[in-house]
């Protein structure tokens, strides 16, 4: 029969696996806001990339210093205005769910490093097993952490790949960027920072997700039993 201290932390070890879910549910959620945006805007599904920038002639500058934002756009003759504002309507609805899912993601990956770093010490405390599974968990969330954290903003000084949170006008900048350059290269590291590593961000929290299911089940398991002393 468990004594008050083991369940104490046996409720404190629920406690910690709930929250570790839902963080690592909201985490894999930004993700997938962050890929389905770039994939609508990629193949300007719901959105149209903005016009491309003429180069003036025997100058080599360009007549349009920035790629403009929505309300600096004017529909071009015979361009139909309600497909004009639908596309304003989700470039707005886009820019929203890329700063939420900023958001959620930063607040995510810092709770999850958290919930490691506490079930590391819950169980070592109160002498439960699972300890090695929840320090590999808590190694895999301090990676992602590594990943996440826009460290060019942090340490400006710091050359590094930026951020995979991105707002919707970095997104859509960055894509037409690409596409008018035609050069492969370029669309490789486009699909690399949209899609790859995203999906490699997803694939980090799953293993930090198995590593808590792993040190759950051995919680449930029964231990061995003692060698009889003679």
């Amino acid at each position: 029969m468990a004594t008050r201290t083991e369940n104490s932390f046996f409720e404190g070890w629920s406690i910690v696996y709930q929250m570790k879910t839902i963080f690592a549910v909201l985490l894999i959620i930004a993700m997938a806001i962050n890929l389905a945006v770039f994939v609508l805007t990629r193949f300007q599904v719901l959105v149209k990339l903005p016009p491309k920038p003429v180069i003036a002639a025997g100058i080599g500058l360009s007549t349009q210093s920035a790629i403009p934002t929505a309300t600096q756009r004017r529909p071009a003759p015979g361009m139909d205005v309600n497909a004009e504002t639908d596309t304003n309507k989700w470039e707005a609805v886009f820019n929203t769910l890329t700063v939420l899912a900023s958001i959620v993601a930063l607040v995510s990956v810092v709770f999850l490093v958290l919930c490691a770093l506490l079930a590391v010490m819950l169980v070592v405390a109160g002498g439960l097993p699972g300890a090695g599974a929840l320090t590999a968990a808590f190694f895999w969330a301090v990676a992602l952490a590594a990943l996440i954290l826009p460290w060019c903003n942090l340490i400006p000084q710091m050359g590094c790949m930026p951020s995979i949170l991105s707002h919707f006008r970095v997104i859509l900048t960055e894509t037409a960027s690409s596409v008018y350059s035609g050069s492969w290269m370029d669309e490789i590291l486009l699909w690399l920072r949209f899609v790859v590593y995203p999906l490699l961000i997803v694939l980090i929290g799953v293993l930090y997700f198995g590593r808590f299911n792993q040190a759950n089940r051995s919680m449930s398991e029964p231990g061995p039993l003692e060698p009889q002393i003679k």
